[in-house]
């Protein structure tokens, strides 16, 4: 959870530094070039989680 915070914390500082760029929409994985604000491509997604899962054991 504590993870999931500091991306929150994150997304947030882009979006005020972005100002009316950034596109509010909710999504927990936004992305931050090209649209920012629009969901990431689920693949993209998967394929982080995947990673990331496998190094911490689960």
């Amino acid at each position: 959870m504590n993870e999931f915070k500091k991306h929150q914390t994150y997304q947030r500082e882009l979006q005020l530094a972005l100002g009316n760029q950034y596109k509010y929409f909710r999504f927990v994985f936004a992305k931050e070039i090209n649209n920012p604000g629009y969901p990431e491509f689920i693949k993209k997604v998967i394929n982080r989680m995947g990673r990331l899962l496998k190094l911490s054991g689960f």
